[in-house]
C-alpha cells in the first residue's frame, strides 16, 4: 500500500489525548475517545492491505496474521516484560494475582472481556491496573478472527458489494452500541459487538471510498469539519457521558473526513497540518507511546496514593516518549524489515513461545 504521511499525524492525534486524558490532564475530558480514532484507522488500513492481496490474487490467511503479528506482538511482548518485572516489586500480593490474570488474558487477547467482568473503565481502582489500556487490542483482533474471511467471500462471491454487505453490520452494531450505553454500559464500552462499526466504518472508507467533491472549498470545509468534530469529541465529551454511542460519533465521522480528504488530491490545509513533522514523528510511534504509557502512570498511581502532580505528570510524560522512541526504533522497527527472523516460520514460533511463556508466568503468579 502506499504511504500516507498524513495518517501518521492522525495517529498522533489520537494517541496524545489518550495519554494525557489518562495522565489527569482534565483540560481534555474526551482524550480516551483517541481510541475511536484508532479503531477507524486500523480499519481502513488494514482493509486496504487485504483489498491489494485480493486483488493481485495472493489472499492469505497465513499472511495476513504473519503481518499482523509483526506489526502487533514485538512490542507488545516488550512492554509486557518490562511492565512484569516492575509489578513484581511494587504490586502487593493480592493485587499481583490479580495482575497476573490479566496477563493470561493480554497474552490471549482477551483483556477486554477480563476489565469488562473486574473493573470499569472510569472507576477509580482502573488507574491502579497496569494492562487496563489492552483492551483495545483484544477487541482489534477479535475483530480480525472475521473480518479477512468475510472481505474474502464478499470479493469472491457477491461481487464487491461493500456498501450493500458492510452497511447493514455497521448500522446494527452502532444501533447495539447506543442500546448499550443505557442497558450494559460497561459491556457496551469494552466488548467487541458495540465497536465493530467504528473498524468497518474505516473499512468501508477504503473499500468504497466516496469520488472527491469537484469544489476546492468543499474539500477544505470537510477538513475543517473533521477536526471539528474531532475536538467535540475531545473538548465536549467527558466520563460521564455515555460512551459509546452517539457520542461516539464525534471521533469515529471526524476521523473519517480526514481520511476521506487525505486520500484525495490536491492536498488541503487539513492534511498538510496532519503532515508536520512533530505530529508525524509522534504518529511513528504512537503505537508504543500507547503502550508504555500507561503501565507508567498505574505504577505512578500505586505508589503514591494520591494525584499526581505536574512535575511528576511532566516526568512521565516524558519516559513515556523516550520508552516509545526506544522501544520503535529498537522493538518495532527491526521486526518490521525483511531478515532471516522476520520470515512467517519464525515470526508464528516467536508469537507461539511468548504466547506460552507469559500465560505460564501469569498462571504461576495466580496460583503463587
Amino acid at each position: 500500500m502506499q504511504y500516507r504521511r498524513y495518517i501518521e499525524g492522525l495517529r498522533a492525534v489520537a494517541v496524545l489525548p489518550v495519554v494525557l486524558f489518562h495522565f489527569g490532564i482534565s483540560a481534555i475530558p474526551g482524550g480516551f475517545s483517541g481510541v475511536d480514532i484508532f479503531f477507524v484507522i486500523s480499519g481502513y488500513l488494514t482493509s486496504g492491505s487485504l483489498l491489494d492481496d485480493l486483488e493481485r490474487g495472493q489472499f492469505s490467511i497465513v499472511n495476513f496474521y504473519w503481518r499482523r503479528a509483526r506489526r502487533i506482538l514485538p512490542a507488545l511482548v516488550f512492554v509486557m516484560l518490562l511492565t512484569c518485572i516492575a509489578a513484581l516489586f511494587i504490586l502487593l500480593p493480592p493485587d499481583l494475582r490479580g495482575f497476573s490474570l490479566s496477563i493470561i488474558a493480554t497474552s490471549t487477547f482477551w483483556s477486554n472481556v477480563f476489565f469488562w467482568k473486574t473493573s470499569s473503565y472510569f472507576s477509580i481502582d482502573a488507574a491502579l491496573l497496569p494492562l487496563l489500556h489492552t483492551w483495545p487490542l483484544s477487541v482489534a483482533e477479535q475483530y480480525y478472527i472475521f473480518a479477512p474471511i468475510l472481505m474474502f467471500l464478499i470479493y469472491r462471491y457477491i461481487g464487491k458489494r461493500w456498501l450493500t454487505t458492510l452497511l447493514p453490520i455497521i448500522l446494527c452494531s452502532f444501533v447495539v452500541a447506543v442500546m448499550a450505553t443505557s442497558l450494559a454500559p460497561t459491556a457496551g464500552f469494552y466488548l467487541l459487538p458495540t465497536r465493530i462499526w467504528e473498524l468497518m466504518l474505516g473499512a468501508l472508507l477504503m473499500l468504497k471510498c466516496p469520488s472527491p467533491l469537484g469544489n476546492r472549498l468543499l474539500m477544505e470545509s470537510v477538513g475543517v469539519a473533521g477536526f471539528g468534530l474531532l475536538a467535540i469529541g475531545f473538548f465536549a465529551i467527558s466520563a460521564s457521558d455515555p460512551f459509546p454511542g452517539y457520542n461516539a460519533l464525534y471521533p469515529c465521522i471526524g476521523t473519517a473526513l480526514l481520511i476521506y480528504v487525505g486520500q484525495n488530491t490536491p492536498s488541503t490545509v487539513a492534511t498538510r497540518m496532519l503532515e508536520v513533522r512533530p505530529l508525524v514523528w509522534i504518529g511513528l510511534i504512537s503505537y508504543s507511546l500507547y503502550l508504555v504509557h500507561w503501565p507508567l502512570n498505574a505504577f505512578a498511581h500505586y505508589l503514591s496514593f494520591q494525584k499526581l502532580d505536574p512535575l511528576m505528570t511532566g516526568a512521565m510524560l516524558v519516559a513515556s516518549l523516550a520508552l516509545a522512541a526506544f522501544s520503535w526504533k529498537f522493538v518495532e522497527q527491526p521486526f518490521r524489515q525483511k531478515r532471516a527472523f522476520t520470515s512467517p516460520g519464525p515470526i508464528f514460533a516467536f508469537s507461539a513461545l511468548a504466547i506460552v511463556v507469559l500465560c505460564a508466568g501469569g498462571a504461576a503468579g495466580a496460583l503463587g
